[in-house]
């Protein structure tokens, strides 16, 4: 009996401590794995500290070179990136594209300026930039128009040849660095390109699109092509002649002349526009006409050869001109004498007529007068989308607008291709160098902008103005708010000629003042100025200054309602 107690007491501890055991185990794991958490936790939580105190730390600063989109500067640009930032392993995405941030300007900064800055960010921002300006093809040619357009030297001094050494070597090395397979044949490539037209080189492209810089090989082999497909689609009848001549744009420019002595006065003026033959009575118009054996329709020389189509304003006869029209009141002859009216000159060729404006005219108390034309400063934006600030002439009677070629090449914008005939007096021709789209607003704001196509041509005209102008002129006009204040400025440039295409733009039509010493315009450019005034200097040049009747251009302009500001050309 007590043997059995025993047993069935030892049984009892036996299991009671297994349970114990197991609570204890069971414990231990759970303890564990607590600690386990505990560890994790604080681990993650350092390492957000670290990342944040590092994200916290200034970067270190670095000299890299700007860019602002100038095709030039990129390979020097991206070989100093390149070698400083991106290939830097200790260096994050996130700390790389704010490098990036910081050094690229103008144009080549809307590569990043919407971009969030994050670690993803830097290899697309990237990315985009070398797909855009790692072409080596363009920057080769680039490197060679450098090369083959360096201005010839006037004087070999020591810096023009220093200057000379370095643009060849430098353009060289970078060629070389370019790393053409086989330079020579780029080069021959880009040479024969320039001599195609336009739209030929357009077909090249489009043909060798695939090819990063296509071989001169397969430039010989597209002119064959293209030479046989002339030679198939040439007309069988090689005598035949088009029925209709293609159209042609001309463009007539304001031009000097010097060779135009009056017969009456020696003046440097044709006799319609002399004042001294103005005030004389009618009749004795027609005996000095008759005397010196003008003709009476014209005034010309040649009486016989006259082709002039205009008639008589006063009774619309063609047998007499204007000024030789015997009904003509006192009145009439008073006003038209006292206003300096200019008749028409009739040329050979009458595809326009043309209002001419004398720098200098003689008044009866021989004082000096000078025209003041229509100027405004006006700034126009360029290539890295700056607004630089240029000299306009506003001219209605120009049938385009012009830019100098210095102008054009300050503003560095693209030249397009373009064939104008550009002629001016006696069919004298200027040489259309391109053209350029360009955007132009106010000085003063921002609005309103302009986009104008600008024939590109070696010199707008002489500055402006010719001779100096009086005391009384200058203080008079400096009152108004000018939109050219320096328009007395005889060393002034003339840097663009805005014509009739946007005239009506410009102009709001308003007269703001006139009086003897001119008027003024309001235009989009503050007020513009016309007119004549005394100068202190006498100068015997004329300037055509329109191919059309300037009056009917200034009644169209007063009659129509605008917001616009400009300065009229003077008839007077």
């Amino acid at each position: 009996m007590q043997d059995a107690k025993s047993e069935a007491d030892e049984k009892l501890c036996s299991d009671s401590y297994k349970q114990k055991c197991k609570a204890y185990e069971d414990l231990y794991y759970i303890v564990a794995q607590a600690v386990q958490r505990c560890k994790k936790a604080v681990k993650s939580s350092e390492t957000a500290e670290s990342l944040r105190a590092s994200s916290e730390v200034r970067l270190p600063k670095i000299d890299l070179k700007t860019f602002d989109g100038t095709r030039k500067q990129w390979q020097v640009f991206y070989e100093n990136f390149k070698s400083l930032i991106h290939d830097k392993k200790s260096l994050s995405g996130l700390q790389k594209l704010t490098y990036l941030s910081s050094v690229l300007k103008g144009h080549a900064e809307s590569y990043v300026k919407n971009v969030p800055i994050t670690e993803a960010n830097y290899a697309i921002v990237w990315k985009n930039l070398v797909d855009h300006y790692q072409d080596i093809r363009a920057l080769g040619s680039d490197l060679l128009d450098t090369m083959l357009t360096y201005p010839p030297m006037q004087t070999a001094n020591t810096t023009s040849l220093n200057n000379l050494i370095h643009s060849l070597n430098d353009s060289v090395e970078a060629l070389k660095n370019l790393k053409f397979e086989k330079l020579d044949d780029f080069i021959l490539l880009n040479i024969g390109l320039k001599k195609l037209p336009f739209h030929v080189r357009r077909l090249f492209e489009n043909e060798v699109k695939g090819a990063d810089v296509p071989t001169f090989k397969e430039f010989i082999d597209f002119l064959r092509k293209q030479a046989k497909i002339a030679e198939l689609t040439q007309t069988s009848n090689k005598d035949e002649k088009p029925k209709t001549q293609p159209p042609k744009t001309k463009v007539y420019l304001n031009s000097n002349s010097k060779n135009r002595d009056c017969p009456v006065c020696e003046g440097s003026h044709s006799i319609y526009a002399c004042e001294e033959f103005k005030r004389f009575p009618v009749h004795a118009r027609i005996e000095r006409v008759k005397s010196l054996k003008r003709c009476r329709r014209c005034l010309g020389t040649h009486e016989d050869e006259c082709r002039s189509k205009f008639a008589c304003k006063e009774c619309n006869q063609k047998t007499h001109h204007t000024l030789l029209h015997s009904n003509k009141t006192s009145s009439s002859n008073s006003a038209f004498t006292q206003h300096g009216s200019t008749s028409e000159e009739n040329f050979e060729d009458q595809k326009s007529s043309i209002i001419l404006t004398n720098l200098q005219a003689t008044s009866t108390d021989h004082q000096d007068y000078t025209a003041l034309l229509g100027t405004a400063l006006i700034t126009v934006k360029d290539i890295n989308g700056k607004y630089q600030h240029m000299r306009a002439v506003l001219d209605s009677g120009a049938m385009s607008s012009f830019v100098s070629a210095d102008c054009a090449e300050r503003l560095g914008l693209p030249l397009l291709p373009d064939n104008t005939s550009i002629s001016g007096l006696a069919e004298s021709h200027v040489n259309s160098l391109g053209a350029i789209n360009c955007l132009v607003k106010p000085r003063q704001t921002d609005e309103p902008k302009l986009r104008i196509r600008a024939i590109v041509i070696p010199v707008i005209t002489e500055n402006l103005p010719c001779v100096k102008i009086s005391n009384e002129v200058r203080q008079f006009w400096s009152k108004l708010n000018l939109a050219d204040p320096s328009f007395d400025d005889t060393n002034a440039k003339i840097d663009m000629l805005l014509g009739s295409e946007v005239f009506v733009r410009i102009v709001s039509g308003q007269k703001k003042i006139t009086n003897d010493l001119g008027h003024a315009l309001q235009s989009i450019y503050g007020n513009r100025g016309d007119g004549s005034g005394r100068s202190t200097s006498c100068s015997d040049e004329c300037i055509l200054i329109s191919r059309s009747r300037l009056q009917d251009f200034e009644t169209s302009i007063l009659s129509s309602s605008g917001s616009s500001n400009l300065l009229r050309l003077s008839t007077a």
